[in-house]
Order: C-alpha cells, then sequence, then structure tokens
C-alpha cells in the first residue's frame, strides 16, 4: 500500500530576493507551482507556509515556525520549497534540518528546482546537498556585504536610513532620506538640554518628565507610526534615554548614524560603536539645539561629576568642578543631619585618613569663598575698557584655536587624498591597474573625501563666525555687571564658560582655575 503524502508548501522571499529576483520568486507564484507539483505526484496539500520579508539566514520565521508545529502534531508529513533556499541560508541549521530532522521525523523533503527528494535514496542529487548549501550561503554573505556597502554610502551621503527618526525628528514625507523637526516632541529636547544646563541630572531630569506625564520616545513613537518596542518595559522616560538625547550631534544638525554594528550577519545581536567611529554628516537639516549650547553641554558631559545618573532633584551646579588640592580626588557630596550640604574628599571617603584627610567644607562656605575670589578679580584687575579684551581672549582660546587646529589637520588630510586620487588616475592611464581595480580604489577615497569637505567646510564657517563680533561678549559683560551688583547666581552654564577646577586645601583656602587670564 503506497504511503499518504500530506505536503506542507512552504515559500518564502526577503527583502533582498525580492528586489533582485524575477516576478516568478513571488510568494503567490511559488504556491502556485508547488500546489501543481504536490498535485502532480499525488500527494494532498495539507498546509501553505509563508515568511515574506524575512532572511533565510535566520530560522526565527512564523511561518517556518507554524510548519514545525504541525510536522510535530502529526499534520504533515511532507515539506516542499521550490529550491532548497527557500528552506534557509546559513549551512548549519538547513543540514540539521535536512539530514536529521526531517529524517528523525519521518518527513519527506523536496526542492523542486534543486531536483532534492529524500523520498528518493537514489536520488544522485542530494549527494550534493552539502555543495548546494555551501552556495546559498555565499550568497547570503555576499548580498550581506552589498547591503551594508549600500547603507554606507547612504550614511555618508547624509541620507537618513534609519526606520524610524529620532525623537524630535521626523522623515520628511517628500524625502524618506531627510529629517524635518518635530514640533511637539522638540519642545521636550529642548526642555532637557536646558534642565541638564540648569544641574540636573539624567535620572532626576527623567523623573521630572515621567511625573508630569510627558510620553518618553517609544511610546510617542508608537503612538505616531508602526514602531513597536519591546526593550522599555514600563515604556518610560530613563537616565540612558537622557544622556543619548543630549550627546547625540543629530540636534544640532548634524545626522550622525552607525553607532550600532551587528556582530554577524546571521546574528541579531549587535554591538556599540565608540563615538569616533560614528558617521557624522554636518548641516544635513534643521538644528533643535544651538551649536553654542550643544557644545557647552558636551563640555560638560565630560566632566566625572556631570555623568550622574541619580535621581537628585536638587541641582549641584559644583559638581565636576571642585577637587581636593593635595591628593586631587573629586571632591564629593553630602549632606549633615541638620540638612545641610558640605564637599569631602573622595579620596579621605573611600581609604581613609591614611590615603588623605578630610578637606571637608560647607557647601555656603564653599560658595561665598568663589564668589569672594570673584569679587576681588573684578575689583582689583578689571575694568569695563579691558572687558571684551578678556572675554575676546577667552573665545579666541577655546573656540578658534580648536577650530583653527583640526582645519589644519583635515586639509592635510584632504591634500594626500588628492594626492592619492592623482596617482590613481596616472596609474589608470599607463594601464598600471584596470578598471575594476580603479573603480574599487577610486570609490573609497572620493567617499572619505567627501566627508572630509564637508566637514572642513563646515568647520571654516564656524571658524568665520568666532571671529565676528560675539553675543557672547555681551553676555560675558552682563554676566560680570550681575557679579559686581552681588546679584550673580550660580548655574552650570556660567561656571562651564569661566571655570576650569577649584581646588581646596584642608584650611579652607581655594585655587581656582580660570579659562582666562586675569590681566595685570
Amino acid at each position: 500500500m503506497n504511503k499518504v503524502y500530506k505536503a506542507g508548501i512552504y515559500a518564502r522571499l526577503s527583502r533582498e530576493d525580492e528586489e533582485n529576483s524575477e516576478q516568478s520568486s513571488s510568494i503567490e507564484n511559488q504556491i502556485a507551482l508547488l500546489t501543481a507539483h504536490v498535485t502532480a505526484m499525488g500527494a494532498v496539500v495539507a498546509g501553505v507556509y509563508t515568511d515574506d520579508g524575512v532572511s533565510g539566514t535566520t530560522f526565527d520565521r512564523p511561518g517556518f515556525k507554524r510548519l514545525i508545529d504541525d510536522i510535530e502534531s502529526g499534520k504533515i508529513n511532507m515539506v516542499v520549497t521550490k529550491d532548497l533556499s527557500r528552506l534557509g541560508r546559513d549551512i548549519t541549521e538547513t543540514s540539521r534540518y535536512f539530514q536529521r530532522y526531517f529524517p528523525e521525523h519521518n518527513v519527506r523533503y523536496i526542492a523542486v528546482n534543486d531536483g532534492l527528494d529524500t523520498g528518493d535514496p537514489y536520488n544522485p542529487t542530494n549527494d550534493f546537498f552539502v555543495f548546494k548549501t555551501a552556495l546559498d550561503e555565499m550568497y547570503a554573505c555576499d548580498i550581506s556585504k552589498k547591503v551594508r556597502t549600500v547603507l554606507d554610502h547612504k550614511r555618508k551621503s547624509g541620507k537618513f536610513i534609519g526606520a524610524h527618526a529620532p525623537y524630535g525628528y521626523m522623515k520628511d514625507k517628500n524625502n524618506r532620506n531627510k529629517l524635518v523637526i518635530d514640533e511637539e516632541a522638540a519642545k521636550t529636547v529642548v526642555r532637557i538640554y536646558n534642565m541638564y544646563l540648569k544641574g540636573l541630572g539624567f535620572s532626576a531630569i527623567a523623573d521630572i518628565l515621567n511625573s508630569q506625564g510627558i510620553m518618553s520616545p517609544s511610546v510617542y513613537k508608537s503612538k505616531n507610526t508602526n514602531y513597536v518596542n519591546g526593550k522599555n518595559k514600563y515604556h518610560l522616560w530613563n537616565g540612558v534615554t537622557i544622556k543619548n538625547i543630549l550627546s547625540n550631534p543629530t540636534y544640532a544638525g548634524h545626522l550622525t548614524q552607525g553607532k550600532h554594528k551587528k556582530v554577524h550577519y546571521k546574528s541579531k545581536k549587535s554591538i556599540t560603536l565608540p563615538r569616533r567611529q560614528w558617521t557624522t554628516v554636518y548641516n544635513t537639516h534643521d538644528a533643535i539645539i544651538d551649536q553654542q549650547v550643544f557644545d557647552l553641554v558636551q563640555q560638560m558631559l565630560k566632566r566625572r561629576g556631570s555623568r550622574q545618573t541619580g535621581s537628585i532633584k536638587k541641582p549641584r551646579p559644583l559638581s565636576g568642578f571642585v577637587f581636593c588640592g593635595d591628593c586631587k580626588s573629586p571632591m564629593t557630596f553630602a549632606t549633615t543631619s541638620a540638612n545641610k550640604e558640605y564637599c569631602i574628599c573622595s579620596g579621605y571617603k573611600r581609604y581613609g585618613k591614611g590615603y588623605c584627610s578630610r578637606h571637608s567644607i560647607l557647601l555656603s562656605e564653599l560658595e561665598g569663598l568663589i564668589l569672594e575670589d570673584f569679587y576681588s578679580l573684578i575689583e582689583h584687575h578689571m575694568d569695563l575698557k579691558c572687558l571684551d579684551a578678556l572675554t575676546k581672549a577667552a573665545e579666541k582660546n577655546y573656540s578658534e584655536q580648536s577650530l583653527a587646529a583640526e582645519v589644519k589637520h583635515i586639509k592635510t588630510k584632504l591634500e594626500k587624498l588628492e594626492k592619492a586620487l592623482t596617482y590613481l588616475y596616472r596609474d589608470k592611464i599607463n594601464n598600471l591597474i584596470n578598471h575594476r581595480q580603479f573603480v574599487d580604489l577610486y570609490l573609497p577615497l572620493k567617499e572619505e573625501r567627501e566627508v572630509l569637505k564637508n566637514r572642513y567646510d563646515h568647520l571654516n564657517e564656524q571658524l568665520r563666525l568666532s571671529k565676528k563680533p560675539k553675543a557672547g561678549i555681551n553676555t560675558a559683560r552682563d554676566m560680570i555687571k550681575k557679579l559686581l551688583d552681588k546679584s550673580y547666581i550660580f548655574t552650570k552654564r556660567n561656571l562651564e564658560r569661566l571655570i576650569k577646577r577649584i581646588d581646596v586645601f584642608e584650611d579652607k583656602t581655594l585655587t581656582i582655575y580660570y579659562k582666562f587670564k586675569a590681566p595685570h
């Protein structure tokens, strides 16, 4: 008596297949082909299983999982695909199903176009299975490389390639590779920067936004797009999200992508790349945050004391500025039983008196000594005539010099690239390299030149603006006038502009290092 086969037809099409295949590979055409084949051999179609837009390098597919469930339940005893690559393109997993799983479950497997049929032990094509799976995997690897190359080129060209725009932006309806400001979310981004400038930590900012019912980025995206987030279980703001927003150059108008990288084309796992490996293209879209504000926040983020993730609601502007004058450890903040804040050497607090002494000082006393030093500096060393010279010197030291140095560095790299391209053209003309070799060498050099040229133009514009009379000078003048009027209030923003660090000694004397030199 002939065995009755209950066939499970399986059809799959990945996004890459869809772009590179003929119409005959569509899901519908695969099903039609396989149905006709099953009917012709006298078997029964017991189920149809499909995965549309899913890569063959993974077996974590809804349709395929349903097929396996039906094998386990005995609903089907034969699996039919158009070819072996429809089953999968991972040599290890495909081999496991072909050589072990299907035989162990008495399931006949047929790949129509490849001539594979495990129901025919004398079929010579079955012997070429390993070779065929190796070719399929090589194809998947090649497609993966080509896709990465295309995406890298788009990133370097300043085109946004993400599925969803960063919080505060949305994709332009007329150009999906360009970002435009989402006015509603952008207001929250501005608030985050302002709160951080006032001295609040990452988690403190997150707590405020959560308490006010402001939707987190994941919830906001879910509401306005087809985004589904499974990582943030409670869908709330957190310190990591705040830090990411504060450190992302995209908010200053410079598209930044390529922050993560998959460990392997077969794996879903990604790793976070160091900042130097990010791809940033300057002036690609409208900025939510002014460049000067963004730069100031980056300076604050570099300070150890600014990397706070605790939910401290009260701002501590001096955090990150104050150090022990003897062991050079940062001063840490604490509160007495009488609810008075004070600073203490973190080296002493951690290692005891054998390492250093307390260097304890009340915060109010510390602030008074700093203001006293300010007043002394202003009254003895400065008048309004020299104010512009002082603030311009500070601007030059911390803006023009750094900009000029980077412009010089990039100019040198551009000159070297131009020479390399010239030599490459000569080698092509002199037939020292063929056309394919020329293209392979030329395209990476050309892309690098474009990125550097964009950065070079951006820096030159910043340098030009830095040489103009600054609104910042008037701000500095106003700030110092406030000092003279005894009405100055400590803020993280103003301290960052004026002070490098403050050393506190055991006898409560201070040494303050300013970002400008006092005139003599």
